[in-house]
């Protein structure tokens, strides 16, 4: 059983060159969504020019179970953003797409479904494992998927954590050694450090 998914998309500013990454699947109260790190629809954070997003996300499985998800419905998004954090107005780099009855059924049989109660907290000191798929989008992406263990520091939304990221991490689950997912990998800082987003934020938001 596979905890992370490999994602893709086509970035419209480099001539539909794919942007790779990871993702998980989510069953919430109100649907079931692939939660990832919204730059892979952007090669880029966050912003709302929906104009410069990718009008699909490809949740690339195994030949022939590959599918599609439109980001986009008559120009407004279908993703639902992580909240902004405060009185800052950062808005987090993690977004949750909406998918269809059959799409969540052929994840079922290969890929972990977390639900609320798999969730938990990170603690500053003890490990985190992440998971997802990195690579540059060549042919031989997405490989198997990758896992690095870390120790995490946790600060108010985020968790940073001593590990490189490489690309095609983001979006993947950040769990604690408990098997409890505790964030959403975005990327690393200018120390080479790892960061994550507090997977609770996501929890509290109450719209999934």
């Amino acid at each position: 059983m596979l905890d992370a998914i490999s994602l893709c998309c086509p970035n419209k500013s480099k001539n539909d060159e794919l942007e790779v990454g990871s993702g998980f699947a989510y069953q919430g109260k109100n649907g079931r969504w692939i939660v990832t790190a919204a730059h892979i629809g952007l090669g880029a954070k966050p912003h709302e020019d929906w104009l410069k997003w990718a009008d699909r996300m490809f949740v690339v499985l195994p030949e022939p179970n590959t599918f599609s998800v439109a980001l986009f419905e008559s120009g407004a998004p279908r993703f639902r953003h992580l909240p902004r954090i405060g009185d800052n107005q950062i808005k987090p780099d993690v977004i949750a797409v909406p998918i269809t009855e059959a799409q969540w059924a052929s994840l079922a049989p290969d890929y972990r479904l977390f639900t609320e109660a798999d969730a938990g907290n990170a603690v500053t000191g003890h490990e985190v494992v992440g998971q997802g798929y990195p690579g540059n989008g060549s042919d031989s992406w997405p490989g198997p998927m990758q896992t690095f263990k870390a120790t995490a520091e946790v600060h108010p939304a985020r968790i940073r954590f001593d590990y490189d990221v490489e690309v095609g991490f983001s979006g993947g689950p950040l769990k604690s050694s408990q098997n409890r997912i505790v964030g959403v990998i975005d990327s690393a800082d200018d120390l080479q450090r790892g960061y994550a987003w507090d997977f609770n934020f996501l929890l509290l938001a109450g719209n999934l």
